[in-house]
């Protein structure tokens, strides 16, 4: 389905208000976060929201690591192109220039235009996506760190938690040391828990695929089921890499190789991987994830749904998401232990946490579902900027 067809047969209502103002709320996340690239000490997290009548859209992307002084200014102002139009309309114009704005701007506007569609319908924002499901996903607890010990009290704090099923570690890139932290968590989640590492194509300097895979083979044995983004390869490297791990029985993970949506949506084969990963703020347009999603799950695969370290609307709406695409899990949860500002403003919300760290959505709330006591939000963020179409 083109996009031009999906706006001609009616999905757009014929009431649909213009957008009257915007604005932008910075939240700075002080909580060090580690990866095999580099750490952050410090990140920046836009949490948008969108003004249309008396509806409003929600987004939320990070604009910034280790900038506590970013100018917000500047992304306000990218937003004034949208001023005054519909939502519609906005999103076909987003389409035609995918440069419009940056990559993690572009997808919260994206985010907060879906939701005012749908509050404005009266309808879900995944069912205008086209996404049908309503399934219960695993929510997947996250453990960032280099100490065996602490990775120890981590996968405690996980079982605490209820998250026994999946648990994703991060990885480094020295086979040694990485095996030692795998060993460690399978230890403490037991043989059924199923253990993801990402590596963030931390694995340089292989002479070929072979010896790559006979290094992933160590990791295979010291617990792990599956490897996100082990080095940076090209899609049919991907390929090959999945047919040599395949006999002792490692899936790989896809994730770099699929940002943005609209690239892989054209180019990416079957193949790549048994899982891939719809990245939030990689994505892009969320009507081209939602294609993506659809090819994915044809080839076979299946779909899980990355973090991007949110903390805001973003997890919310991309828990949703996660239900909507039959996803195998969802990382993007909510993270109390880094930052309250957004939870302690949110009034209602579709999404249900059931026994065993499942997620799950309540059907046919219109748009994302979320009310937000944006006034408090203003008082709790870093800075606040506003824009307006008058």
């Amino acid at each position: 389905m083109v996009w031009a067809a999906f706006f001609a047969v009616g999905a757009a209502a014929k009431e649909e208000p213009e957008i009257d103002g915007a604005d932008l709320y910075l939240i700075n996340v002080s909580v060090p976060r580690h990866f095999s690239f580099g750490d952050w000490n410090s990140r920046q997290h836009l949490i948008l929201r969108v003004r249309a009548g008396n509806i409003e859209g929600w987004g939320e992307c990070v604009i910034g690591v280790d900038k506590p002084d970013i100018d917000l200014k500047k992304y306000a102002d990218g937003m004034k192109f949208a001023m005054g139009k519909t939502p519609s309309r906005v999103l076909e114009e987003m389409r035609a220039d995918r440069k419009i704005l940056p990559w993690n701007p572009y997808e919260a506007l994206n985010m907060a235009l879906w939701d005012l569609r749908g509050k404005s319908e009266g309808r879900p924002s995944a069912e205008l996506l086209g996404l049908r499901g309503d399934g219960a996903v695993n929510g997947m607890f996250c453990i960032l760190e280099n100490d065996p010990a602490k990775v120890a009290e981590r996968a405690e704090a996980a079982k605490k938690g209820g998250f026994s099923e999946c648990v994703k570690l991060k990885i480094f890139g020295d086979a040694d040391s990485d095996c030692a932290l795998i060993s460690v968590l399978r230890k403490a989640m037991g043989p059924k828990c199923f253990i993801v590492a990402d590596a963030n194509c931390g694995y340089r300097g292989h002479a070929d695929l072979r010896e790559l895979a006979g290094v992933l083979s160590r990791l295979s044995k010291a617990g792990l089921d599956a490897v996100e983004d082990p080095a940076k390869l090209s899609d049919s490297e991907m390929v090959e890499l999945q047919k040599l791990c395949r006999p002792f029985g490692l899936s790989l993970i896809p994730d770099a190789n699929l940002r943005p949506a609209w690239r892989a949506l054209a180019e990416s084969p079957a193949g790549m991987g048994g899982f891939y990963n719809l990245h939030p703020g990689c994505m892009g347009d969320l009507y081209d994830m939602a294609r993506l999603a659809e090819k994915i799950s044809s080839s076979g695969a299946g779909i899980m749904i990355g973090d991007n370290s949110l903390i805001g609307p973003g997890c919310q709406i991309y828990q949703q998401i996660a239900s909507a695409v039959s996803a195998a899990w969802c990382e993007a949860l909510e993270k109390p232990e880094e930052s309250t500002a957004f939870l302690d403003c949110l009034k209602s919300s579709p999404i249900v946490r059931l026994p065993g760290g499942k997620i799950a959505a309540r059907r046919g709330v219109p748009g994302w579902g979320l009310e937000v006591d944006s006034e408090k939000l203003g008082k709790l963020a870093e800075r606040r900027v506003c824009v307006s179409a008058k």
